[in-house]
């Protein structure tokens, strides 16, 4: 995958997905080539942290726009649930496995206005 297609994959989901975000970056081997990678057999995955100016009015709008990427039980809890979930943790919430016509996107999402900062956290998932 050349980069050209990396930026319309991200630029799509970015822009069908989210409203206003402060600040969004792609990492792994969707956003970066990787030696040894077949591209050719299988899509990469996507992961991205976003960053929102509200994490309440993000959660509203993207479940009402994207409800298919969140988990059954948290629809179901709604956003109320995935917020407080959110402060009680690490203060990254994922939705993984999305599935989009160019690739799968797992999507992390961090509160801008932390108490401790977003920037000190370090996450990381296994997959």
């Amino acid at each position: 995958m050349c980069i050209r297609d990396r930026n319309k994959v991200t630029g799509k989901l970015l822009g069908q997905v989210f409203g206003e975000l402060s600040f969004a970056f792609a990492y792994g081997s969707g956003a970066f080539p990787q030696t040894g990678y077949n591209y050719s057999i299988k899509k990469p995955l996507l992961d991205l942290m976003l960053i929102p100016n509200n994490i309440e009015d993000f959660h509203t709008q993207n479940l009402a726009r994207n409800g298919d990427h969140y988990s059954k039980l948290a629809r179901l809890l709604g956003k109320s649930a995935i917020c407080k979930v959110q402060r009680l943790t690490t203060g990254v919430y994922f939705n993984t496995d999305i599935k989009l016509p160019d690739g799968t996107v797992y999507e992390g999402v961090r509160c801008r206005n932390a108490n401790t900062g977003w920037w000190i956290k370090v996450c990381w998932k296994v997959s």
